[in-house]
């Protein structure tokens, strides 16, 4: 909501149809907010169709890690930023929960996401909210990437 009422068009998407009309039917009614369903690794948007992009634990369920970032940088702008959050893990490829296809240390996600992007910041979430500036070592990886 927060976001929601400033200037800007919101658009909000996820694979499940259940997601999408959950999310319809709990956000307010706005103008700029639509909820789609969408595969990350096939959009349906046209190239660098959004100034920012939120994938929110989203890159540990995925097969396919390249061919999601290289869609998401597909459909950011030139100087787009793209922020991601997913689980750090310093035991990479063993995930702690269940559903995950992968988790990433800190060093596998850096290396992965430099590929496609330049990284403008890395927060290291130690529990819920809390981190450090300096220290991107944490439960959680919060990291910010910029397009090239």
């Amino acid at each position: 909501d927060i976001i929601a009422k400033r200037d800007v068009t919101i658009t909000g998407a996820d694979l499940v149809e259940e997601v999408i009309e959950s999310a319809r039917s709990i956000r307010p009614k706005r103008g700029n907010m639509n909820f789609e369903v969408q595969d990350v690794l096939d959009l349906t948007y046209e190239e660098a169709a959004f100034d920012v992009v939120l994938s929110m634990e989203t890159i540990e369920h995925i097969p396919d890690e390249d061919r999601y970032l290289a869609e998401l940088r597909r459909v950011l702008r030139p100087g787009g930023i793209l922020i991601i959050s997913t689980p750090q893990n310093s035991f990479g490829a063993l995930p702690f929960n269940g559903i995950h296809l992968k988790e990433y240390s800190l060093s596998e996600l850096t290396e992965l996401t430099s590929k496609y992007f330049d990284i403008e910041k890395v927060i290291g979430f130690k529990a819920g909210r809390v981190y450090f500036d300096d220290d991107p070592v944490g439960t959680n990886t919060f990291i910010v990437l910029r397009k090239r």
